[in-house]
C-alpha cells in the first residue's frame, strides 16, 4: 500500500503546485486544480480513509491528514477553480480606470488620500459580498462532508492529526493578547494618526494597511536593490542564490497575478518558484525574504527523503524558516549591513517594524479565535458577526462582516502561522546565541541546512528541542517585540 501512495503523493504535489503557479502568477487565466485532483481521486475517498485508519503503514497520521484534507477538498475543487477564475478576471474601477480585483488592493494599499483609498476598499468589497454565497455554499459542503466521515464538527477533524491541543493553544493566544493589549494599542494609536489621518476605533482595514507599509522609509527599500540584497544575505550564510539552478524568482508584474506572494514547490527539492507582485517599499523586502525562507527550506530538503517528509506535514514548519528570514528587517545590525541604514534611522525603523510584527500575531490571534468558534459550532449564518467582533478585539480596526469567508485559510492554517510566529523568536535566540547578535554567517547557513535537509520531518516542538528549547514559550516572543 505505502509505495503505490507514495507515488501518487508525489505526482499530485508536482501537477497541483504548478498549476497553482502558473494561475496565481498570471501566466495561466483558468485555474484548473480539479481536473488534477479528480485523476487522483481514489487517494481522496472516504473508503481511503477509512483505509489509512486501519492501516499500520509509516507515518499513518501524516497520510490520514492528507486524504482528510483531500476528501473535504474534493467536495468544493470545482467551486474553488470557477470563483478564482472568476475573481482573476473581475475588475473594479479605480480613478476612472478598469483594474483587475487583485491589482486593485495594491493601488488601494499605496493611496495616501483616505477617501479615495475607501472607494477602492469599499469596491473590493463589494466583490467579496457579491461572491459570499459561493463561498458559503463551499464551507457548507465541507461540514457535510465532516459528518460523513463520523466527526462531531470540523475543529474535531481537524484535531485528529494536529499535534498541538486547539483549545490548550488558544489560551496561550488570549495570555499574549492580553499580555501585549496596552503596548499594542498605544503605538497603533500614535500610527494611525500620523500615517493615516485617522483614530483608532474609527479606521477599517485598508487605513491600517497604508500605515503598515511605513511608507517614510519607503525610498531605503529601492525595487532595483532588492534582489542585490538578497543575494548578499545568502551569500552570507554561504548559500549562492546565482548557482541555485533549482530556484526561480518571479517577481513580474502581470495584470491576473495575485498579490499574495507566496512559494510553489513544485518539485522538492528540484524545481522550486518564488511568487511577488511588487507594490513598492518596505513590504517589497519582507514578503520577498519571507518567502524566501520557504524557499531555501525546500531547495535544500534531502532529495532522498520520502515524500511523508518531504511533502506531507505541517505547513507551519516551513513557516519558521519564513519568519526568521522575514524579520531580519527587525535587526538593527542586518538593516545597517545590508541595506546601508544609518544608525538613528535603522532603529526607528527597527522599532516600527515590531509594530507590524505585533500587529500581524494580534491579528492571527484574533482569526485562530474566529476560527475555533466557526468550526467548533459550524454556524455559517452568524460567521461574520463573529469574525468583525474578534478581529476588532484583536486589532482596533473596524474589520467587515462580508469578510469572514474571504480571510479564511482551510484547516486552522492560522493555528500554524501562530505557532511558527512563536517558535521563529526562540529559534533566532539560539542562533544569537550559537554565533553572536549578527548571527548570519556561514556555520549558521551549516546550522540551518541540516534542519532543512530533514523538509517537514520534525514538527515545530522537535524543531525547538533540536534549537535547545522544552517547549513553544510566548514570552520570548513578547520579550523581542517589547513588552
Amino acid at each position: 500500500m505505502i509505495e503505490p501512495l507514495r507515488e501518487k503523493v508525489e505526482k499530485l504535489n508536482e501537477e497541483m503546485n504548478r498549476e497553482y503557479y502558473l494561475h496565481f502568477s498570471g501566466q495561466k487565466e483558468t485555474l484548473e486544480l480539479s481536473k488534477i485532483m479528480e485523476k487522483y481521486r481514489d487517494l481522496f475517498s472516504k473508503e481511503m480513509v477509512e483505509k489509512i485508519k486501519e492501516s499500520n503503514i509509516p507515518e499513518k497520521e501524516r497520510f490520514l491528514a492528507f486524504s482528510l484534507r483531500g476528501y473535504l477538498e474534493d467536495a468544493v475543487k470545482e467551486d474553488v477553480d470557477k470563483l478564482q477564475t472568476e475573481l482573476a478576471g473581475r475588475k473594479v474601477k479605480v480613478n476612472g480606470e478598469e483594474v483587475s480585483f487583485y491589482y486593485a488592493r495594491v493601488l488601494m494599499v499605496n493611496e495616501p488620500e483616505r477617501e479615495k483609498r475607501r472607494k477602492i476598499y469599499l469596491r473590493r468589497l463589494e466583490v467579496v459580498e457579491e461572491t459570499n454565497g459561493k463561498r458559503k455554499e463551499m464551507w457548507r459542503k465541507e461540514y457535510e462532508r465532516v459528518k460523513e466521515l463520523g466527526y462531531k464538527n470540523y475543529t474535531e477533524l481537524c484535531q485528529a492529526t494536529y499535534p498541538v491541543k486547539y483549545k490548550d493553544f488558544l489560551e496561550k493566544c488570549e495570555k499574549f493578547l492580553e499580555n501585549t493589549e496596552t503596548l499594542f494599542f498605544d503605538r497603533f494609536e500614535n500610527l494611525l494618526r500620523r500615517e493615516s489621518r485617522v483614530r483608532l476605533g474609527e479606521a477599517e482595514p485598508h487605513d491600517g494597511a497604508f500605515a503598515l507599509k511605513l511608507r517614510e522609509f519607503d525610498e531605503l527599500f529601492p525595487r532595483e536593490k532588492l534582489i542585490p540584497t538578497v543575494e548578499k544575505f545568502l551569500l552570507s550564510l554561504g548559500i549562492d542564490l546565482k548557482s541555485q539552478h533549482n530556484v526561480h524568482i518571479d517577481l513580474e508584474v502581470r495584470e491576473r497575478k495575485h498579490p499574495r506572494a507566496f512559494c510553489a514547490p513544485v518539485k522538492i527539492p528540484d524545481e522550486i518558484y518564488l511568487n511577488h507582485l511588487p507594490a513598492g517599499g518596505m513590504e517589497d523586502y519582507d514578503t520577498t525574504l519571507h518567502e524566501l525562507g520557504h524557499v531555501e527550506h525546500f531547495a535544500w530538503t534531502e532529495r532522498e527523503l520520502a515524500p511523508e517528509y518531504r511533502i506531507l506535514g505541517l505547513d507551519g514548519v516551513s513557516e519558521v524558516y519564513a519568519f526568521l528570514f522575514q524579520y531580519l528587517l527587525e535587526d538593527e545590525g542586518f538593516l545597517k549591513e545590508f541595506l546601508g541604514f544609518p544608525d538613528g534611522v535603522a532603529k526607528r525603523f527597527a522599532d516600527l517594524y515590531k509594530l507590524v510584527h505585533l500587529y500581524l500575531v494580534r491579528r492571527y490571534c484574533g482569526k485562530f479565535r474566529y476560527e475555533m468558534e466557526l468550526h467548533t459550532e459550524m454556524d455559517l449564518e452568524n460567521g461574520g458577526k463573529i469574525y468583525a467582533r474578534s478581529l476588532r478585539e484583536a486589532t482596533g480596526l473596524l474589520y467587515p462582516e462580508a469578510g469572514y469567508l474571504d480571510d479564511l485559510d482551510g484547516f486552522f492554517y492560522s493555528a500554524d502561522y501562530l505557532l511558527s510566529w512563536f517558535a521563529e523568536a526562540q529559534l533566532r535566540e539560539t542562533l544569537r546565541e550559537k554565533f553572536g547578535r549578527k548571527w548570519w554567517c556561514e556555520e549558521a547557513g551549516e546550522f540551518l541546512k541540516e534542519l532543512w535537509e530533514m523538509g517537514r520531518k520534525y514538527t515545530i516542538g522537535e524543531v525547538l528541542e533540536l534549537a535547545g528549547w522544552k517547549e513553544v514559550d510566548i514570552s520570548v516572543l513578547e520579550k523581542e517585540l517589547g513588552c
